[in-house]
C-alpha cells in the first residue's frame, strides 16, 4: 500500500528509544540532585548538631551559676536575719520597762521580714537567669 512499513516501524522504534534514553538519563541528572541535596542536609544537621551541643553547655553552665549564685545569696539573706533582728536570745541586758517590752513582740515578724527578702532574691535571681538564658546578660 504506501510501500515503506519497514521504515516506519524503525522511525517508531528510534522514537521510543530516544524517550526511554531520555527518561533514563532524567531519572539518573534527578537522583544526582537528591543526592547532593541529601549530603547538604547532612552536611547541614551536624553543623546544627554540633551548635546544639555547644548551646546546651552553655545553658548548664549558665544554670550552674545562677543555681550557686542563688544558694549563695539565700544563705546570706537566712544568716543575716537569723542573728539579726530582734532575737531575743542574742544576750541579755538589764531587765526593761513594760513599754520597752513591746518591741519584743515585732519578732514574729522578723520572720515575714525574711521570706519577704528570699521571695526577692528568688525573684532577682529568676531575672538574672531570664537575661542570660536570652543574651541580654551586659555584665
Amino acid at each position: 500500500m504506501f510501500g515503506f512499513p519497514l521504515p516506519i516501524s524503525w522511525i517508531i522504534s528510534l522514537i521510543f528509544a530516544v524517550i526511554a534514553g531520555g527518561g533514563v538519563w532524567y531519572g539518573q541528572h534527578e537522583a544526582n540532585k537528591y543526592n547532593e541535596y541529601k549530603t547538604e542536609i547532612e552536611s547541614v544537621g551536624k553543623s546544627q548538631e554540633e551548635k546544639n551541643k555547644q548551646l546546651e553547655k552553655t545553658h548548664e553552665i549558665i544554670n550552674e551559676g545562677i543555681k550557686n549564685e542563688y544558694e549563695a545569696k539565700l544563705l546570706a539573706v537566712r544568716n543575716h536575719y537569723a542573728y539579726g533582728l530582734h532575737n531575743s536570745s542574742s544576750g541579755q541586758v538589764s531587765e526593761l520597762s513594760t513599754a520597752a517590752k513591746g518591741t519584743d513582740e515585732i519578732a514574729p515578724y522578723s520572720v515575714l521580714i525574711e521570706q519577704c527578702a528570699e521571695t526577692t532574691v528568688q525573684l532577682v535571681t529568676l531575672q538574672d537567669w531570664i537575661k542570660k538564658e536570652v543574651g541580654l546578660d551586659v555584665k
